[in-house]
């Protein structure tokens, strides 16, 4: 039996042909290994004895990934097709060799997936906090009318203004102003909140929404 791993399937059939032999079945199997149309590997295997007009099967490498069907495997005298090799009275069957498992990323074996891993942030920086949701509800959501007369000021001062409600604290003012000036806001928010002014960075006021 001749070697016929490597080499195009025309030529492989040629060679089997030259040699007295036949093709029994051609299979076709999604490789990177082997070159497309090139034999990958054949049963009886190479250096085999068998008589003349024996049947031989061939796997050919093919870059079709939903290939992996097999050519139908004529019968021969006293054989029966299929699986088996028929060959001529008074041989003995050579059984098929099977294609071996696939190997991973190939057609119908899925890639093994590991555990996700999670860079941590470089040292000395805060992970990324997580955004506030916006209030339930939208536009139709209960609004705060909030009010703030600034007292007198020798200096301009900061003046930050915080709601906390069902979906968390969020600041809905942070600005400098000035002695006297007038704050005036709507904020909606989630079923009830709690309002907190800061001026100066100092607690000032505080109220409740229901």
């Amino acid at each position: 039996m001749p070697e016929l791993a490597g080499r195009p399937e025309k030529e492989a059939r040629k060679m089997l042909e030259d040699g007295g032999l036949r093709v029994g079945g051609v299979r076709y199997q999604y490789t990177l290994a082997t070159p497309p149309g090139l034999v990958v590997r054949m049963s009886p295997s190479p250096g085999t004895k068998v008589s003349k007009g024996s049947r031989v099967e061939l796997v050919v490498a093919t870059a079709d990934r939903a290939a992996g069907g097999k050519t139908p495997t004529p019968q021969g005298e006293g054989g029966t097709g299929g699986d088996s090799v028929g060959s001529p009275p008074g041989t003995v069957r050579v059984p098929v060799v099977g294609v071996p498992p696939r190997a991973e990323g190939e057609e119908g074996v899925p890639p093994q997936v590991g555990p996700t891993v999670v860079a941590a942030p470089p040292k000395g920086e805060e992970p990324p906090k997580k955004a506030t949701p916006a209030p339930e509800g939208g536009s139709r959501g209960k609004k705060a009318k909030i009010r703030y007369q600034v007292p007198p000021l020798v200096k301009p001062m900061n003046l930050r203004i915080e709601v906390v409600d069902r979906n968390g604290t969020r600041s809905v003012l942070d600005k400098t102003v000035q002695g006297g000036e007038y704050i005036k806001l709507e904020e909606t928010y989630a079923q009830e909140a709690v309002v907190t002014i800061y001026l100066g960075g100092e607690f000032v006021w505080q109220d409740r929404y229901q």
